[in-house]
């Protein structure tokens, strides 16, 4: 099973080669343990094996490349199952309604929280 992480603040001349030598020494990966890699600016898109996710991450956010320190997560839109005919702005609608609801979410926990506080 593999994920997809992202790594951000890459040196604009960053290749593929430059990605997988940072995930094998810095991120202590062995090459097979490495899908694709793809590179936007100074994004790179990795797919790797789930069970050394978090270590990984841990690993790489906040490494430097030259000179450059890096931020690293995990990619939560990867795993959304899109639908072909979906278009753009249906996902971005998708993703708002995912935002309103957790911060719904967060605010009755914060009201609850308040509420329990002034009774005692």
């Amino acid at each position: 099973m593999s994920e997809t992480i992202i790594i951000e603040n890459l040196p604009f001349r960053a290749g593929k080669g430059a990605v997988l030598r940072l995930l094998i020494e810095a991120g202590r990966l062995r090459k097979e343990a490495v899908g694709r890699i793809e590179i936007r600016g100074g994004t790179a898109v990795v797919e790797v094996e789930t069970e050394r996710l978090e270590k990984l991450l841990r690993l790489l956010d906040g490494s430097e490349l030259n000179g450059r320190f890096l931020a690293a997560h995990q990619d939560l839109l990867s795993n959304r199952p899109w639908r072909e005919e979906e278009t753009h702005w249906q996902r971005l609608a998708h993703l708002l309604q995912m935002e309103a609801k957790a911060e719904a979410d967060q605010l009755a926990e914060r009201i609850a929280r308040s509420s329990g506080e002034t009774r005692s």
